[in-house]
């Protein structure tokens, strides 16, 4: 939205390329909201391309420096992750909640030279996650990826409260941290979105659309039979399954079974079976 007046122009929402398309850029108290449904911040990836309005440590091209938010993603319960690159001291990870929150980065001497950008660079970034460490090789809960490179990655266990309103945002200031971090803005653009929810650890930074990704559910992985013959999977036309005349004090036995051959480990395995009885006298 562009508004004029007088001789004065006022602009939002502005634009710029990044890597495929013209990216959102968004600056000061600028965020990009976007809803989300079968994500948690139990487990999961987000992707992007960054075009670099400061550099790594914050600074601008007045010399400003201030700690930038990339994203954070959070529940009803202030439990959240969140990307920032902090004043003076590189990429940050914040991950935990408003009472107990881990500021993960490492040391100056350990970052790689290639991570190192300045203002005007273009980066693939991603970010996964799994808050136990059961998804992840070598127990990691967190790691930071910079063009398809392992950046830094961390051990450090945090608990999720809640896993429904996830909330997404791009840009803006990270309100969990206010209280001991002054968090001011991202100063940046940004092209090509993708958030999964799993882990994913390996990206084709040549591809742009996701047409072939598909949400991965642990139910559909689970099949249904009332004779340990004919099995029904999730979604099936003759599904509900029912078993009848089954009198009080009877038992009735029902088959359930998992093709796990298409699930990695980086994917949860809970999966839900939802039962209902019906009395009738």
């Amino acid at each position: 939205i562009t508004m004029f007046i007088d001789n004065l122009w006022i602009e939002r929402s502005r634009f710029t390329n990044v890597k495929f398309n013209e990216g959102v850029v968004l600056i000061g108290d600028d965020t990009l909201k976007i809803p989300l449904s079968d994500i948690s911040l139990s487990s999961g990836t987000i992707e992007f391309y960054y075009k670099f309005m400061t550099d790594t440590s914050g600074y601008d091209l007045f010399n400003n420096s201030y700690t930038r938010t990339l994203f954070t993603m959070s529940n009803n319960s202030n439990n959240f992750i969140s990307l920032v690159i902090s004043e003076y001291k590189w990429f940050q990870l914040l991950v935990g909640d408003i009472r107990d929150v881990s500021i993960l980065t490492i040391d100056e001497n350990s970052r790689p030279v290639d991570s190192l950008l300045s203002v005007g660079d273009i980066a693939h970034i991603a970010v996964v996650w799994s808050n136990d460490g059961s998804l992840l090789d070598n127990n990691d809960t967190i790691r930071l990826y910079i063009n398809n490179n392992l950046i830094m990655k961390f051990n450090d266990v945090w608990y999720v409260d809640d896993i429904k309103s996830i909330s997404f945002t791009m840009g803006g200031g990270v309100s969990q941290i206010n209280s001991f971090m002054h968090n001011y803005e991202s100063s940046g653009a940004f092209d090509n979105i993708k958030i999964y929810n799993y882990c994913k650890t390996n990206f084709d930074l040549n591809v742009e659309d996701s047409k072939q990704l598909s949400i991965l559910n642990p139910n559909k992985f689970l099949e249904i039979s009332v004779d340990n013959s004919i099995f029904y999977g999730y979604g099936d036309s003759n599904l509900p399954v029912t078993l009848s005349g089954v009198e009080p004090g009877e038992k009735a036995t029902v088959y359930i079974k998992s093709d796990r051959s298409n699930i990695s480990k980086t994917i949860s395995k809970t999966a839900d079976v939802l039962l209902e009885w019906i009395s009738i006298v």
